[in-house]
């Protein structure tokens, strides 16, 4: 079992363990982090906040009532790691693009 796990923080999922899925996303100091690439000792000292605690955060909590309000769980593995994500990005870009053109 690993520490998340003693700790009864289960919120936070093991994916693709390459830093790719984003499952395993977790704020390092606010700033999105993939956890199953991250070793403890780059993290010691620093404030990690996981989906756990992100409803504390003014932002995370609106993160997570528009995710119930637009019905956007689907089987909700990574669920976690999107809500942090959008809660990150919110924090860095407080109006981002509501469209992001992709190259054809």
């Amino acid at each position: 079992m690993d520490a998340a796990g003693r700790a009864r923080h289960d919120g936070t999922k093991f994916g693709c363990g390459m830093a790719l899925c984003g499952a395993c996303t977790v704020h390092v100091d606010g700033a999105p982090t993939r956890a199953c690439v991250t070793p403890v000792s780059a993290v010691a000292g620093k404030k990690i906040t996981t989906i756990e605690a992100i409803g504390t955060d003014p932002v995370g909590n609106a993160v997570q009532a528009a995710w119930l309000e637009l019905g956007v769980p689907q089987c909700g593995y990574c669920q976690s790691g999107q809500i942090m994500a959008a809660t990150a990005l919110l924090h860095q870009t407080r109006s981002p693009p509501t469209r992001i053109s992709t190259p054809r």
